[in-house]
């Protein structure tokens, strides 16, 4: 998927349908997908933000890199801030 305006409601039905499988972990890549389920789904972004279901990666080679990996806890900047949590005890986000 990307940046599909003439297709934006059909967009928003598959953003509002991938949310409904609480077991699926969702990735979205690249700015402007990120930037159109934003704008489609604004209430539903805001409340996903702290989910670990959900990933948002602003470039899209790396979620395609996250894909390919099966997670994207076996990429590099995603295991930093996961060991700097565990350092400082603190929130990542």
């Amino acid at each position: 998927m990307g940046l599909t305006p003439p297709f934006a409601e059909g967009s928003r039905a598959l953003d509002i349908t991938l949310d409904k499988n609480k077991t699926a972990l969702k990735m979205y890549g690249g700015g402007d997908p990120l930037q159109e389920f934003k704008n489609l789904c604004p209430g539903l972004y805001l409340s996903i933000l702290d989910s670990k279901q959900y990933y948002f990666f602003t470039g899209g080679g790396t979620v395609l890199k996250a894909i390919e990996e099966g997670s994207p806890y076996s990429l590099k900047p995603v295991r930093a801030l996961i060991e700097n949590k565990e350092r400082s005890g603190k929130s990542i986000l």
